[in-house]
C-alpha cells in the first residue's frame, strides 16, 4: 500500500457544490441519506460508452430500489448537455455538472479513463471501484455488494448505551494488515507503556508483544493513510480540525497462552506532546475475547473486523481484555498536538480536510 492520490476503498469522496440537470445548486453532502452510493464519475456523459452505462442504470432501477442504494452522476459537460442525455434515457437520478472539471479531477486523479463508478458507503467512503469503459455486466457486482450491505442492517439492534468512540472500517487493505503482521513475526519484543513520566514494564497491569515500527518510508506510508483516511472522520465527527502528528506506530500482539492483556488505563498522561486521540486498528479478526471496553460508559466490549480502527479520546478509561482463543494483532497510534508550526502545521491541516 503505497500513498496515492487516486481514491481507493477507506478514502471519503468529500463534499462538493454543484448545478444539478435543473440547474440548481446542490450540495453532496446534504444530498446523501446515509444509504450506501452508486456514483459515476464521466468528463463526458455524451459519449456512446457513458450513454451506455447509464441506460444499463435505468435498466436495473428495480435492483437498485431493491438495495436501498442511492444513485449519482457527475459529468463534465455543461448543465445543458447533462440534462439532454438524462431526458433522453429518461435516467431518474441527479446528474450533477462539472464544466470546470475541478470535482472530477479529484476524483479521478491518476485515472486516465473514460468512466469511474465508485460504490460509497453511507457515510461517503470508498467501498469498491470499477474504471472504464464500463457496461451494464459491470454493475452487477456492485449491486451485490450494496445488497450485502444493505441486508447488514436488518440485523441492526436498538442500542440504549455506548462509549463515545468511532468505529471506522477499511481503514487498512487486508495485503496490508498481513504485511505488518509479518513483521511481527520477523521481530518484537516485551511492550512496555507510559506512566506520563517515563516508559516502564509491568506484567501486573499490562502484557504483550510488540514491534515498534522503525522504518522512515512505512511509517509515512502508515501517517498518510491514517490522515487521509481517519482525519476528516475526526473533523466530522469529534469536530476536531487542528494540526497533528503522530505517536510511535506499534504492532501489538496478544496471545492466550501468555495471558496477555492491557489493563484499565488512560492514554493522556504525557504533559508533553500531547495526545488527542488513541487508534487500535485490529489487523486479524480469527481469534476469540481481546475486546476493547469503555468501563466509565458500558459493560460491553469492542470487536473489530481487519482493517477496521477504534479511534477514541485518550481521557476515556480503556483496557484491552484477554484473547481467549487465537492470537489478536493491532497496531496502535495516536493523534498527538503538532510542534510544526506553519506552512507545516498548515500542511498537516490540509491533508486532514
Amino acid at each position: 500500500m503505497q500513498p496515492e492520490t487516486s481514491l481507493g476503498p477507506g478514502d471519503r469522496v468529500p463534499n462538493f457544490q454543484l448545478p444539478d440537470q435543473a440547474n440548481d445548486r446542490r450540495s453532496f453532502y446534504h444530498e446523501v441519506t446515509g444509504a450506501p452510493i452508486l456514483l459515476l464519475l464521466c468528463p463526458r456523459l455524451t459519449s456512446p460508452s457513458a450513454r451506455q452505462l447509464l441506460a444499463g442504470l435505468v435498466a436495473r432501477q428495480a435492483e437498485i430500489a431493491k438495495a436501498g442504494l442511492q444513485v449519482f452522476a457527475i459529468g463534465g459537460e455543461g448543465v445543458v448537455a447533462n440534462a439532454t442525455v438524462a431526458a433522453e434515457l429518461s435516467f431518474p437520478y441527479r446528474v450533477f455538472s462539472d464544466s470546470q472539471g475541478q470535482v472530477l479531477a479529484g476524483l479521478m486523479a491518476g485515472a486516465d479513463v473514460e468512466a469511474r463508478l465508485l460504490l460509497l458507503d453511507g457515510n461517503q467512503r470508498v467501498v469498491e471501484s470499477r474504471d472504464g469503459p464500463t457496461d451494464a455486466d459491470d454493475l452487477a457486482p456492485l449491486l451485490a455488494i450494496a445488497a450485502a450491505m444493505g441486508r447488514a442492517w436488518d440485523t441492526a439492534e436498538t442500542l440504549g448505551r455506548a462509549a463515545p468512540i468511532l468505529l471506522l472500517p477499511r481503514v487498512f487493505e487486508p495485503d496490508f494488515c498481513r504485511e505488518l503482521i509479518g513483521l511481527w513475526e520477523a521481530e518484537h519484543h516485551e511492550g512496555g507503556f507510559s506512566t506520563g513520566q517515563a516508559n516502564t514494564y509491568d506484567p501486573n497491569k499490562k502484557k504483550t508483544l510488540e514491534h515498534v515500527i522503525q522504518d522512515p518510508a512505512l511509517r509515512r506510508q502508515i501517517s498518510f493513510t491514517l490522515a487521509r483516511r481517519v482525519a476528516p472522520e475526526l473533523a466530522k465527527v469529534f469536530n476536531y480540525r487542528a494540526p497533528f502528528q503522530f505517536d510511535a506506530h506499534i504492532v501489538m500482539c496478544y496471545q492466550p497462552e501468555r495471558q496477555d492483556f492491557f489493563g484499565l488505563h488512560r492514554d493522556d498522561l504525557r504533559p508533553e506532546n500531547q495526545r488527542r486521540f488513541a487508534l487500535s486498528l485490529n489487523l486479524n479478526d480469527d481469534f476469540e475475547g481481546g475486546e476493547l471496553h469503555f468501563p466509565e460508559y458500558a459493560p460491553d466490549g469492542y470487536k473489530m473486523d481487519a482493517g477496521t480502527a477504534c479511534i477514541f479520546s485518550c481521557p476515556l478509561l480503556h483496557e484491552a481484555r484477554p484473547v481467549t482463543k487465537g492470537r489478536r494483532f493491532v497496531l496502535t497510534s495516536f493523534f498527538c498536538d503538532s510542534d510544526r508550526q506553519a506552512p507545516g502545521g498548515a500542511q498537516q491541516r490540509r491533508v486532514q480536510l
